[in-house]
């Protein structure tokens, strides 16, 4: 997981970011708290650091994270690499210490794809891997 803050805030010029240092930084989530389990582990990442984020619902559904952050100025948590993005409008700073959340796929019954499966098959070679 890594932080996307628009070109020019002050966290971009950074190498990494503590979630203790998005104190008091505006953060787009994906869903509603409460309703959404990602925006609650989010959430609850930020309380463990001992921050209170102050999140809000992007209002456009359906886009990658990092263009909330061109179009709103606030922050949002990414999984693309690190550097600079959307164009140079936004940048991706890693997070230290490194924060893991949880990968889920779905995919319709009865179904066989090579890549998924070699994708399963890699993934449970780590603790906690695929379940299958």
């Amino acid at each position: 997981l890594r932080v996307a803050v628009p070109a020019g805030h002050p966290l971009a010029a950074r190498p990494t970011v503590a979630l203790a240092d998005l104190r008091g930084e505006p953060l787009t989530v994906w869903g509603e708290s409460g309703s959404s389990a990602y925006t609650d582990l989010l959430i609850g990442l930020c309380r463990q650091a001992g921050v209170e984020p102050d999140t809000q619902r992007n209002p456009v559904q359906g886009t990658p994270p990092i263009t909330a952050v061109t179009a709103t100025g606030r922050l949002a948590f990414v999984t693309v690499p690190p550097g600079p993005a959307a164009g140079g409008a936004a940048y991706v700073v890693d997070l230290d210490p490194p924060v893991h959340v949880p990968v889920h796929a779905l995919w319709p019954a009865h179904t066989t794809c090579r890549d998924r499966d070699a994708f399963l098959g890699r993934a449970g070679d780590f603790p906690g891997g695929a379940a299958g």
